[in-house]
């Protein structure tokens, strides 16, 4: 029954590790999505003023292309803006590993169940690491 324990703890804790890295690459594709929706109002709003000085449109409707596009632009660039402070909250600390966390619930002299955080092994009473 213990090495279902280990294993249970081992499985949930590499469950864990695998949303963390999912919702980091749902950020990094997000942050892609934004970036290209930019790059794309850039051309458009490029676009838009060379068709329209090309054209002899009025300086009114010219400056009204480049309004829109400058709040759409600034809109996407805040939703950015926002996704990477939450980009950033997420803690960058160095994770056990899967190898490490089984690792860490026997002992490695004698291989016995160890309780989390334990100074010394309960059965031979090795130092624990």
């Amino acid at each position: 029954m213990d090495l279902m324990n280990k294993f249970s703890k081992a499985i949930n804790k590499a469950s864990e590790k695998a949303g963390e890295l999912t919702q980091q690459a749902k950020f990094k594709v997000d942050e892609q999505k934004l970036k290209n929706q930019i790059s794309s109002k850039y051309k458009h709003l490029g676009e838009k003023i060379y068709f329209t000085k090309k054209e002899n449109f009025s300086n009114e409707e010219l400056m009204n292309a480049i309004d829109q596009h400058v709040e759409e632009i600034d809109l996407l660039m805040d939703a950015l803006k926002q996704l990477s402070e939450e980009m950033a909250a997420i803690p960058e600390e160095k994770k056990p590993t899967v190898e490490e966390d089984i690792a860490s619930l026997c002992c490695e002299n004698c291989g016995a169940d160890l309780v989390e955080g334990a100074a010394y092994c309960p059965s031979c009473g090795t130092k624990i690491e």
